[in-house]
């Protein structure tokens, strides 16, 4: 499943800390095949609500889920967003839900 991972900053208060997201979906979810495609609903929707927001690069995530304890390994890049921070994204869901993330940062990984 491909990802992107935007930051954004409230268009009113530009002394606020920057936001980090993460989206995650496979094509059939969002629209196509493309990192783009996965941006896109998520980039209009933190547009609507005053935020200026640049994807800060790609990846894909591995998702694993079990009973016991459910897994998301992060790694890749995106043609056209580049390679994204995949130690902080695996940080973000770890801090967001109840998954164990580790990630791959190596060049390598498509």
């Amino acid at each position: 499943i491909r990802a992107v991972f935007p930051n954004g900053s409230d268009d009113d208060d530009h002394d606020k800390d920057e936001q980090w997201f993460v989206r995650s979906a496979s094509p059939e979810e969002c629209g196509g095949p493309y990192h783009a495609n996965v941006a896109e609903t998520l980039l209009q929707q933190l547009r609507s609500l005053g935020f200026t927001a640049t994807v800060m690069g790609g990846g894909r995530i591995d998702f694993m889920k079990s009973d016991e304890v459910s897994h998301a390994h992060v790694f890749g890049f995106s043609y056209g967003f580049g390679k994204g921070d995949h130690e902080k994204v695996a940080s973000i869901i770890e801090q967001c839900t109840d998954v164990v993330a580790t990630f791959d940062s190596s060049d390598g990984l498509y």
